[in-house]
């Protein structure tokens, strides 16, 4: 797809600022993952600070909360979703996630459970 084609069909599509910012969440939130790993020490770097605090302006701007299935497994696994959350108390209730779901679909998808290779 060309340029003028994305520009073409992204102008085309009705007008929804809220599933706007509802897919752009979710796609920063996976942003947040490829960030963490492609930093220097693999764990942070400021790239996952500019994408939590553009995480953080549209979440407590009308974007609301992404629900943690919408979610890398990697970044519930170790609490990052759930400490960025947390970071926006009090206004803002930190979802609960169902972590014996995110432990099976981890060995799901790595075929070992997440406190082996700790």
């Amino acid at each position: 797809m060309s340029l003028e084609n994305s520009v073409r069909e992204a102008m085309s599509e009705p007008w929804d600022l809220e599933g706007v910012l509802r897919n752009e969440l979710i796609q920063l939130w996976d942003d947040l993952d490829t960030a963490r790993r492609n930093a220097i020490n693999g764990v942070w770097s400021i790239q996952c600070d500019n994408i939590v605090y553009r995480i953080t302006l549209l979440t407590h701007n009308g974007g609301g909360v992404v629900e943690w299935g919408e979610v890398s497994v990697d970044l519930l696994i170790d609490g990052t979703y759930q400490r960025v959350y947390d970071a926006m108390n009090p206004w803002l209730e930190t979802p609960q996630v169902d972590m014996d779901r995110v432990y099976e679909t981890y060995k799901a998808i790595y075929g070992y459970d997440y406190e082996e290779q700790a």
